[in-house]
């Protein structure tokens, strides 16, 4: 088995962040959506909240310790994490979280017993500074992956129904699940 050098994102691979948000509209603004109609096209679109509403709700889900209790690992996450850190690989969490955010996000990583340095590259921003040598990257944003092509040899996408639709072809590998995506990185470390 060979070590990797493993990136991971943070928002929909690492953690859901879709009740908690779902949570925090219901909780702060008495709006009541399921959990996958949290996005803000849909709650701006509907006319539910402006956009400098949908911001500071933004950070009441990111960088406030009373609503993080309520974000959810990804099924298969902390299992598979300390699969890999077990097997010596480097792992390292890029996200497009600005750093404060980026710290709340952090400690409640810390729940589950993962060494990991969590890097906040911030909006809009590439990630390829932040994972430069790393052999795989995932994600769940195909345009996050996108400018990783030739720099990044392994990249996968992380599949939700926000990017069912997305046709990642040279961009990236598909995978719907950790088990799946656990399966592909053990057989590159095979």
């Amino acid at each position: 088995m060979t070590p990797l050098a493993l990136a991971f994102d943070f928002d929909g691979v690492l953690a859901d962040r879709r009740a908690q948000k779902a949570a925090v509209l219901q909780q702060c603004y008495g709006i009541v959506l399921s959990p996958e109609l949290c996005a803000r096209t849909i709650v701006v679109g509907r006319g539910l909240l402006d956009h400098a509403e949908y911001d500071e709700f933004l950070r009441m889900v990111y960088c406030s310790e009373r609503y993080h209790d309520l974000l959810s690992a990804v099924d298969g996450m902390p299992d598979a994490l300390l699969e890999f850190q077990d097997a010596g690989h480097a792992i390292t969490i890029a996200t497009s979280m600005e750093p404060e955010a980026a710290w709340y996000s952090g400690r409640w990583l810390r729940r589950y017993p993962i060494r990991a340095a969590i890097v906040p590259v911030g909006k809009n921003r590439s990630k390829l500074a932040a994972i430069t040598g790393r052999k795989v990257m995932v994600d769940d944003d195909l345009e996050k992956l996108r400018p990783l092509v030739g720099h990044v040899p392994h990249r996968f996408l992380f599949t939700w129904p926000h990017n069912v639709n997305d046709k990642p072809r040279q961009i990236a590998r598909r995978v719907t699940s950790w088990a799946e995506l656990t399966e592909h990185i053990r057989a590159l470390a095979a």
